[in-house]
């Protein structure tokens, strides 16, 4: 959805609120158009920046793609988009799942991001976890970005979740698991956490990037 020529502009000095939501499963939910591009947060987090969500973007730009035959990917928390968006515009043509349980950040999703892709990206609406124990798909990426405001559940944390995750990756597949690494509290919870994904995912290693630590995992080939 395009916004007038004067908003786009002053979103360059100052952000400007689009719209915002109260639903079931985030209280609030505030789309700002933020230089030039469509920002979703809620109180405490920010869930998608188009391109400026850095912590994937530059994820994204040190990773060796030739490394990887990628063409299928599964979404965990689709927010706006911003993962099919971002490598829609470094050239990359992916076909994507993704799993969302708000119904408000689907409808905004729709509105705002992805009539413009030309990526096919198909929506489901539910509880990711859910869709991890039931899912029987294999993916050459996978991308967990589940946050309920600035927290990941903790059935994502299980050694249960680990496993489901491992098994939906083809051979030689990626994975990718989203942390906040920022207050002191972040740091220790996220470096807690680390311990169990290794320990559930051996050869796992993660990035610290920008306030985040961006956990990642290759499954071995056949």
């Amino acid at each position: 959805m395009k916004q007038p020529f004067w908003k786009r502009l002053y979103s360059y000095v100052d952000d400007v609120l689009i719209e915002q939501l109260e639903g079931e499963h985030n209280e609030e939910l505030h789309v700002l158009l933020s230089q030039g591009r469509y920002q979703l947060c809620t109180e405490h987090a920010i869930y998608s920046f188009a391109d400026k969500y850095d912590n994937f973007k530059l994820f994204f730009d040190q990773l060796d793609w030739e490394k990887y035959e990628i063409d299928s990917v599964l979404v965990l928390g689709l927010g706006l988009a911003s993962i099919p968006f971002m490598l829609e515009k470094q050239g990359k043509r992916f076909h994507y799942t993704a799993v969302e349980i708000d119904e408000n950040v689907v409808y905004l999703a729709n509105k705002y991001v992805l009539e413009e892709l030309e990526s096919p990206v198909e929506v489901l609406i539910g509880d990711a976890h859910q869709f991890m124990l039931m899912n029987k798909r294999k993916f050459d990426l996978v991308v967990m970005d589940v946050f309920v405001d600035d927290v990941v559940p903790q059935k994502f944390r299980s050694t249960q979740f680990m496993s489901r995750l491992e098994d939906a990756m083809k051979p030689g597949g990626l994975a990718m698991y989203n942390l906040l690494n920022q207050t002191q509290g972040d740091k220790k919870d996220a470096e807690e956490f680390y311990e169990i994904f290794k320990g559930n995912l051996p050869g796992a290693e993660y990035k610290d990037i920008k306030g985040n630590k961006m956990l990642y995992y290759q499954k071995p080939k056949a």
